[in-house]
């Protein structure tokens, strides 16, 4: 990094960012003028995932398949997929011909999604009409 020729406040930065990378905790104050700072994004450094897990690597709770985050604005995005291959038990259910989805199922997926906003349960749960 010292080298003949080379400005040493220049060779001291890139030490510094050349540590922080490496995961050292650099204090970037004493470097940096006074006034308003944009965050540095994290993604890079924190080995956080930023993308859908694959349900078969253990990312779904039940009849819910996928959760992330969206990065915009911090809603928290949900998903999953109701047929007769996900739920085998869906042809036992059926009223004046047509499958319907039973209540304990919509209820598994309110209390998979309260779990993961965070949430202490559902205290009720209406079902205007039979979800087929």
């Amino acid at each position: 990094l010292a080298r003949r020729g080379r400005d040493e406040a220049a060779a001291l930065l890139h030490g510094l960012a050349d540590s922080f990378a490496a995961g050292a905790d650099v204090d970037w104050s004493a470097a940096q003028p006074a006034g308003p700072r944009a965050a540095l994004p994290t993604y890079a450094f924190d080995r956080r995932r930023y993308w859908l897990t694959d349900p078969a690597d253990g990312g779904g709770t039940g009849l819910l398949e996928r959760t992330t985050t969206v990065a915009a604005d911090g809603t928290l995005l949900l998903d999953g997929k109701l047929s007769r291959r996900s739920a085998a038990w869906l042809p036992d259910h059926v009223i004046g011909g047509a499958e319907v989805v039973p209540g304990t199922a919509l209820l598994d997926l309110a209390l998979a999604a309260a779990s993961a906003a965070g949430a202490p349960g559902v205290s009720a749960l209406t079902l205007a009409a039979p979800l087929t």
